[in-house]
């Protein structure tokens, strides 16, 4: 028993340095010469809740939670880990993917049901960084 609670602690552990070493490696400013052709895209939100996700408090498709101002849900063509630059947004990581039925749009997680409503759906220039 003592064994599993020490590998659900190093696990957790593991989890939280993982999220905090990619919000600190998401560059504030993207040189040129890593853009490729942006892409006008729908772009909408969403957050823990039940409401958005169908169960509140789920991992990302990526098996790690969600960091707001970090994760993107992405179409399935597009892998898991790519870094995509939002116009006026910036950058976002693709760790979670929508229903098949939305796999034609990004979908940013926010922090709050409230700022996931107002931010809507929006038609967003995307690019795809290398």
């Amino acid at each position: 028993m003592k064994r599993i609670l020490l590998l659900c602690l190093a696990l957790i552990a593991a989890q939280n340095t993982r999220a905090n070493s990619i919000a600190r490696n998401v560059p504030s400013l993207i040189p040129h010469s890593a853009l490729r052709t942006p892409h006008s895209f729908p772009v909408s939100a969403y957050c823990h809740c039940a409401k958005c996700c169908g169960r509140a408090n789920q991992p990302a498709a990526d098996g790690h939670m969600p960091i707001a101002g970090v994760t993107i849900a992405g179409p399935r063509n597009i892998p898991l880990g790519t870094r995509v630059y939002i116009q006026g947004l910036g950058v976002r990581v693709v760790t979670d993917r929508l229903a098949h039925r939305f796999d034609n749009r990004f979908d940013i997680f926010m922090p709050d049901h409230q700022t996931a409503q107002h931010f809507g759906l929006q038609k967003l220039t995307i690019t795809i960084l290398k």
